[in-house]
């Protein structure tokens, strides 16, 4: 009976437990790395499913240096070892209803999402995620390109010579902003195609600034 792998050793009802990551249940790990708040590193089980906590105020924590890296190093020791999926930064569970949190963890996370987190493991196994930014380094040469190549652009800088009005200046400065738009998506979409054959799956995130693309 898989209510026979959650454990019975529950914090008390009024603590909260912060979530790194979701795994499997193998009892084979012994975390060294401190929690959020300074903590012990556990596992709370059920089934073939661990979700690895430590104690921590029921609180929005704040998103500083010291937290992130803390949420990363917890993952990277685990990830040393196992396939692990990880939780959003900041996921904290709460006791509610005489129910400690880790109890609510077993009951809301574990229990009824066994098979489909299970079956989420099993496709992860061998894989990683790797992030990727591209930027141009020389602005310059990009505004060059598109100031010498874009036959748009060329027109109504021609024109702009002839009339400085600033209706005239507006109208070059919203077409080398499209202008600009296109080549950063024509020259993400040449990298990715490059780089879909070597992934499982692939997602764009949005961009920022005129350098990333």
């Amino acid at each position: 009976d898989p209510d026979q792998g959650a454990q019975r050793k529950m914090t008390s009802p009024q603590a909260g437990c912060y979530l790194y990551h979701i795994g499997p249940a193998d009892g084979r790990r012994d975390l060294k790395a401190l929690g959020i708040v300074g903590g012990k590193v556990r596992e709370v089980t059920y089934g073939k499913l661990s979700a690895t906590i430590s104690d921590c105020p029921v609180t929005r924590l704040s998103i500083m240096r010291e937290h992130l890296i803390t949420h990363q190093q917890v993952m990277q020791e685990a990830m040393a070892e196992n396939t692990i999926l990880p939780v959003r930064f900041g996921t904290i569970a709460e006791a509610k209803d005489g129910r400690s949190a880790e109890e609510r963890i077993v009951e809301k996370l574990l229990k009824p999402r066994h098979e489909e987190l299970g079956a989420v493991l099993e496709a992860m196994q061998g894989k990683v995620e790797l992030g990727l930014k591209a930027l141009w380094t020389d602005m310059e040469s990009i505004f060059r390109e598109i100031a010498e190549g874009n036959t748009e652009v060329r027109k109504l800088r021609a024109s702009a010579l002839k009339d400085a009005s600033q209706q005239a200046r507006m109208a070059v400065g919203r077409a080398v902003s499209q202008a600009l738009l296109a080549k950063k998506e024509s020259e993400k979409n040449q990298l990715l195609l490059a780089l879909k054959p070597l992934a499982d799956d692939m997602r764009s995130n949005k961009t920022f600034g005129d350098r990333m693309f």
